[in-house]
């Protein structure tokens, strides 16, 4: 049972609210970050007191202790908890002396001896064990790093190029630029291996279903491949 520091209860609503307005403050942070360099603000470490306070809410320190004896730990989260970046959560927080242009360096739930591990439940999670591991022999690449609507994805090229250096010959296809539709992506969804997606998303946490990618549009797919088409497909 979730509990804050004076040891009740903590209620949903309250929880949910809270990670609402740090997904919403930390949203386009590297940007607010730089433009208050260039002003001449400095860095704000403020978001590491956030982080290191919802992670005593959500991981308290006398669970979290039992945690470090653990080879792995699995997370499976719920509702809005899905969107929380575990890894990230600080579990010891920089308060050493330094001016605002240098950046704190508090320790994060990553750099925690265990391995970290997600999954969308205990079912899938039991699942998943009960599988062999099978080589990984066909990678597939969809990547949309410009578009008209949208601001452009520099890191896209970025991403495929290191894709291409780390399975080498396994990469069967790439699917970029105009060719990046949404009818080329579906037919890949349907071939057996890895298929890597970069390109702009919309989560609705309410409406998970409604969440989707953007790719191209062609004569069939209007570029917008939602969570329920893929559900939908035959992959």
């Amino acid at each position: 049972v979730l509990k804050d520091e004076s040891g009740r209860p903590i209620r949903s609503r309250d929880l949910v609210r809270r990670i609402r307005l740090l997904l919403n403050d930390f949203d386009h942070q590297s940007v607010k970050m730089t433009n208050r360099l260039v002003s001449g603000g400095g860095f704000d470490h403020y978001w590491q007191n956030e982080l290191d306070a919802l992670r005593r809410m959500v991981l308290p320190t006398s669970i979290l202790e039992q945690l470090r004896r653990a080879r792995q730990v699995v997370i499976v989260p719920h509702h809005i908890l899905h969107y929380l970046p575990f890894a990230a959560l600080v579990t010891q927080p920089d308060y050493s002396t330094r001016d605002q242009k240098r950046m704190v360096k508090p320790r994060f739930l990553i750099d925690e001896p265990f391995t970290l591990t997600h999954a969308p439940s205990l079912t899938f999670w039991h699942m998943t064990r009960q599988q062999s591991n099978r080589p990984l022999s066909n990678v597939y690449i969809v990547g949309l790093g410009e578009f008209d609507s949208s601001s452009s994805l520099p890191g896209v090229q970025t991403e495929i190029n290191c894709l291409k250096e780390m399975f080498g010959e396994r990469v069967r296809q790439v699917v970029s630029g105009t060719n990046a539709t949404e009818g080329r992506t579906k037919q890949l969804l349907a071939r057996q291996g890895m298929l890597f997606l970069a390109t702009h998303g919309t989560n609705f946490a309410d409406q998970s279903l409604d969440s989707h990618l953007l790719l191209r549009a062609d004569a069939d797919h209007d570029g917008v491949l939602t969570a329920r088409e893929i559900y939908e497909s035959d992959g």
